[in-house]
């Protein structure tokens, strides 16, 4: 065991649970329990645990986690013993998720949905319920009932505006089950939203987005060097998504914001417009960055463009502590350079040269493939309401020096 892992790392309400234990056997036991939840690779947390289990085989919590440590591995049965022994030992009803699953990965999904329906999960926490339908839903999709598998997750927390530690998950299986029922245009919204409303690394959702639909912004996400940038141009060649014919590859590199002059504002407004002409068929309004007059925004000096002609444009607006970024587009000719990721950049540059370490934006909700961008480029979601019409999604990202 690491040398750096010690007894007091254990939480305060794990380590209560083993307060019956003798001093030193407590602090062996807590270091293993540690270590186990630590462990990158589940085998060796799983060893951790079992560990935890001989010299405290009766108390709960070493269970527990000697449970969550097998199911980590995927040891199924050895997961489902220790959890119902946690459940023996503390009469909690948390595990029940976890059992249902594994019950569902040994092939017996009748065992797992009588977990899910019985009665008494009624009496269960709300989040544990929740997992509890997320684990349904999935039940229902290895049934081939793809439907029923997106009806289980229809739950008020879906919908209520309203973001929880669970959320994410929610969102993301919430997005698989309707990808699975055939309806890809409702899933990458939903990806969209659980990559917004996930920490780092807690699911994939910006990663499924993306293989659902080329990004409006698909180059916000190109590395900086120039062969790497040529072959990601090359596949947004093939993908029908620009061929940067306008500007050239070096040309894009090469290209600085400029702050806009109202003779830029014609081709600026074309830029936006084809920028946003994607999404037509799936609103009844024009988006509300076509539908705007910029003249006096570009005489405030809020606009500012790329190239001559113009390929780019974004919109910074200062706000008491933050910047907003009003809007961001490039034209369809020239996507596929790195154009998109340098407007990001230069409003992370503008908002730390005025002092201000927030830039905000937002999104239309039905936009979902930048929900999934946006969270990939370090925002986060906000707020989520109704907005001069609009539904829109706003976000933030904290800057660092």
């Amino acid at each position: 065991m690491p040398v750096s892992i010690t007894a007091d790392q254990l939480d305060p309400a794990a380590r209560a649970e083993l307060r019956t234990l003798p001093s030193d056997l407590a602090d062996s036991v807590a270091r293993f329990l540690v270590a186990a939840g630590q462990a990158e690779d589940p085998e060796r947390g799983y060893e951790y645990a079992l560990a935890a289990r001989r010299l405290a085989a009766r108390v709960g919590i070493v269970r527990e986690t000697c449970g969550i440590a097998a199911y980590r591995a995927e040891k199924w049965a050895e997961a489902l013993a220790e959890l119902r022994a946690a459940r023996r030992l503390t009469a909690q009803g948390s595990y029940l998720p976890l059992m249902a699953d594994c019950e569902r990965a040994l092939g017996r999904p009748d065992r797992a949905l009588a977990l899910v329906t019985d009665p008494q999960t009624q009496e269960l926490s709300r989040d544990t319920q929740i997992e509890l339908r997320i684990v349904e839903s999935g039940i229902r999709r290895d049934q081939g009932f793809p439907e029923a598998a997106v009806v289980a997750l229809q739950v008020p927390e879906l919908t209520d505006g309203r973001l929880r530690a669970g959320s994410a998950r929610l969102f993301y299986a919430y997005a698989d089950a309707l990808l699975d029922a055939g309806r890809p245009d409702e899933a990458r919204y939903w990806f969209g939203r659980a990559a917004a409303a996930g920490t780092d690394g807690e699911t994939d959702a910006a990663e499924r987005a993306d293989d659902l639909d080329m990004l409006s912004f698909d180059d916000l996400e190109l590395p900086a060097d120039e062969a790497d940038r040529t072959d990601r141009a090359d596949d947004a060649d093939r993908a029908g998504e620009g061929d940067g014919a306008d500007v050239g590859l070096s040309a894009g590199a090469d290209l600085v914001p400029r702050l806009a002059t109202a003779a830029d504002l014609p081709a600026a407004h074309e830029v936006i417009k084809a920028a946003y002409a994607r999404y037509a068929d799936r609103m009844d309004t024009p988006p509300a960055p076509v539908l705007t007059d910029y003249r006096a925004a570009v005489e405030a000096g809020q606009v500012w463009v790329l190239g001559q002609p113009v390929v780019g444009v974004i919109v910074l607006v200062g706000e008491v502590d933050s910047l907003l970024v009003e809007t961001v587009a490039v034209s369809p000719s020239a996507q596929g350079i790195g154009l998109g990721r340098k407007l990001m950049e230069f409003a992370e540059e503008q908002a730390m040269a005025h002092g201000l370490d927030r830039l905000t934006l937002y999104t239309n909700e039905i936009m979902t493939e930048n929900l999934a961008i946006y969270a990939r480029l370090g925002y986060r979601e906000t707020d989520r309401r109704v907005s001069r019409g609009y539904r829109r999604v706003f976000m933030a990202k904290e800057l660092t020096g």
